[in-house]
């Protein structure tokens, strides 16, 4: 579980870019709208912080060739 700064959606902004942080709590269904939603706006890449060895958003990511961190 992360810390409430990051529970969100929150949008931050600076130096030309918006910084989207959200938790999903390990719904794979919140998962989906975040990342529909992150794709929606254009996103240069990704970071994900997830407990799973084979996490579904990072073959999205790879299939889409959305740049990301693991």
């Amino acid at each position: 579980m992360f810390p409430p700064i990051i529970r969100g959606p929150r949008i931050r902004r600076g130096e030309g870019y918006t910084v989207i942080t959200t938790s999903t709590d390990d719904d794979p269904e919140k998962e989906r709208d975040a990342f529909k939603m992150m794709r929606g706006r254009s996103i240069d890449g990704i970071i994900l912080a997830t407990a799973l060895l084979d996490d579904p958003i990072v073959d999205k990511c790879i299939s889409d060739n959305i740049p990301f961190v693991w």
